[in-house]
């Protein structure tokens, strides 16, 4: 019978494990094109910024980088790219020149709306759900988080 610090050591070598796992596949996922229902192409890194921005009209770049944990640079070779392809705009504010707002156009308001609907029908939410039950999903999508917490916390460090 394993003691409690053999548990512990096994289950940080699996997570380790799944986590460098997920990250690459995510990091590839996130890197391909996908069509989300407009007939165009984006990544899915591209599709979550615009609707970070159509849930949150009037964001900074400074602020998405501080959300998204990039660098302000990467944000703002982001939004450039995803304003030359017409799904935002920018605002300058009238009291600070330097700082710019940015909200979604109409075809970047239907990207997110599209990117929502490819979503709910691509995620196996359901088949999750028969399979661990809710309140386990409920309980991981906790446990993640407080994993990207105590990470950033180590990160500033």
């Amino acid at each position: 019978m394993e003691s409690k610090n053999e548990q512990y050591s096994r289950l940080v070598h699996k997570l380790a494990d799944i986590g460098d796992r997920y990250q690459q596949v995510g990091s590839n996922y996130y890197a391909e094109l996908h069509d989300y229902g407009t007939g165009e192409l984006y990544t899915s890194t591209e599709v979550h910024l615009v609707t970070r921005i159509e849930e949150n009209p009037g964001l900074t770049a400074t602020k998405i980088a501080e959300d998204t944990y990039r660098t302000k640079s990467a944000v703002s070779q982001m939004i450039t790219k995803l304003e030359s392809k017409g799904l935002i705009y920018r605002e300058r504010d009238p009291n600070n020149g330097k700082q710019q707002f940015l909200y979604v156009t109409p075809k970047g308001s239907h990207l997110s709306q599209c990117h929502k609907a490819y979503d709910e029908t691509t995620m196996p939410v359901e088949e999750m759900a028969e399979l661990f039950g809710l309140e386990s999903m409920e309980k991981f999508a906790d446990i993640m988080e407080y994993m990207i917490r105590f990470y950033i916390s180590r990160k500033k460090k």
